[in-house]
């Protein structure tokens, strides 16, 4: 093999080289992006889904509320209605 050959494919060995740790670099540099894209999100969904579970907490406090009001009120008005029937 003539020198000149084995220059030519020594470049070329170190080009691809370049190339794979390029790509390598490339990869992980997606790889975390891509990470990060997801984590975020991820994040966002747990504090909605805590705020909505404090939401329903409130409401669920404010309908038992007015179900024991109601309650009450049917209540007064079947001794009202019992006061008359006698």
């Amino acid at each position: 093999m003539s020198q000149d050959n084995l220059g030519g494919r020594v470049n070329a060995l170190e080009t691809t080289d370049r190339d794979v740790t390029e790509n390598r670099a490339e990869i992980r540099d997606f790889r975390n992006a891509t990470t990060a894209s997801f984590t975020a999100p991820r994040e966002d969904f747990g504090d909605l889904r805590t705020h909505v579970d404090r939401g329903f907490a409130e409401m669920r406090g404010t309908l038992e509320a007015t179900a024991d009001g109601q309650q009450h009120i049917a209540d007064l008005i079947q001794r009202l209605i019992d006061e008359q029937n006698r």
